[in-house]
């Protein structure tokens, strides 16, 4: 998603909070509509919540409620707040300083390594930081005739060797998953 879209959204979910806790204060009787209502706007719609009778009070509570919870598991997801990885590793740090590289550019390392092994057609990888190194995960689309053990396992080792030697971090393991399906791809619809 891009970063208009995730505005987009955010935006929407702070509204659809906003307007959830407005509505609870007013079946709450706790403000009245015209303190929620700068200049007349949305008057109408506060006086309809405001004169709720009970039982509809109580089933606009709950439908708020779930407005809100739903609102902020999309907030959640779209600040991306606990799965957040660093887009930097850090290679050194010492009294000088620190020495970085991109994760970005770890795993174009890994897919250019991939790529100079005969059998191999297209990858996809993911690199994360364990406690005693690097762990690296490799999807390959393989040719058909190619054998996938053999190309597994000089994957592994070419891998392992290239992040070592042109960046200097450990590898604690490398995982690599054949297959000889083509991989899945979002396709966008034709324009006619």
């Amino acid at each position: 998603m891009n970063v208009f879209n995730r505005i987009i959204m955010i935006l929407l979910s702070l509204a659809a909070i906003a307007f959830s806790i407005i509505v609870f204060l007013l079946v709450g009787g706790v403000v009245r509509p015209t303190q929620v209502s700068p200049g007349g706007l949305l008057l109408g719609l506060w006086h309809f919540f405001s004169q709720l009778n009970p039982a509809d009070a109580t089933i606009a509570v709950l439908v708020c409620a779930l407005v809100v919870i739903a609102a902020l598991i999309l907030l959640i997801f779209e600040l991306n707040i606990f799965s957040r990885e660093p887009a930097q590793l850090v290679v050194r740090q010492d009294g000088l300083g620190k020495v970085t590289v991109a994760r970005s550019s770890v795993r174009k390392l890994v897919g250019h390594e991939a790529a100079a092994i005969p059998g191999v057609i297209e990858t996809r990888q993911a690199v994360d930081e364990g406690r005693n190194g690097l762990r690296v995960h490799v999807r390959a689309l393989l040719l058909p005739e190619a054998d996938a053990p053999e190309v597994g396992h000089t994957l592994q080792e070419r891998v392992q060797k290239a992040i070592q030697v042109h960046i200097g971090l450990p590898v604690a393991e490398v995982q690599v998953a054949t297959q000889i399906e083509p991989f899945d791809k979002t396709r966008r619809p034709r324009v006619h």
